[in-house]
C-alpha cells in the first residue's frame, strides 16, 4: 500500500505564498518541507494546485516589475520597450570621407636618429656581454 501524500491546502498555500513573493518553485517547495519531485507530482496530480502556482508566478512577475519600476524607471523602460527607450545616452558616430567613401589614413614615421643610435648601442652591448659570458 502506498504511503499517504503530504499534500494539503496549508502546504499548497505556503508554496504559493513563497512563489508570489518572488521565489522559484524549487525553493518554495523546500521552504514548505516538500521534496521538489513531490512538488512536480502534485502539479500533475492536482490541477487546482497547478493553477494556483501559475497564478502565484504571474503575480510574482507583476510585483518584481513594480519594484523595478520604482527603483529605476528608466532602466525598466529600456528593458520593457527597447525600441523606444533602449538607446538613451548612447550615440553612434560614423565618419566617412567624400561622397560617403571610407576615410584614408596615412601615417608617416620619421626615423629618430637618436633612437636608432641608442638601439644599436644596446645591441652591441648585449653582443659583447654574450661573448664575455661564452669566454668564461
Amino acid at each position: 500500500m502506498a504511503r499517504p501524500t503530504k499534500y494539503n491546502e496549508d502546504r499548497a498555500a505556503t508554496i504559493c505564498k513563497y512563489i508570489a513573493a518572488g521565489g522559484n518553485r524549487e525553493d518554495a517547495a523546500r521552504a514548505a518541507g516538500v521534496e521538489v519531485s513531490a512538488f512536480y507530482r502534485w502539479c500533475k496530480r492536482y490541477p487546482a494546485f497547478r493553477q494556483k502556482v501559475m497564478e502565484a508566478e504571474s503575480s510574482s512577475v507583476i510585483v518584481t516589475e513594480r519594484a523595478a519600476q520604482k527603483k529605476d524607471p528608466v532602466r525598466w523602460l529600456q528593458a520593457k520597450r527597447p525600441l523606444i527607450w533602449g538607446n538613451l545616452g548612447k550615440q553612434t558616430i560614423e565618419h566617412t570621407g567624400a561622397d560617403g567613401a571610407p576615410i584614408r589614413i596615412a601615417q608617416t614615421i620619421e626615423p629618430d636618429p637618436d633612437a636608432i643610435t641608442a638601439a644599436a648601442d644596446a645591441i652591441r652591448a648585449a653582443a659583447l656581454a654574450a661573448r664575455v659570458a661564452n669566454d668564461s
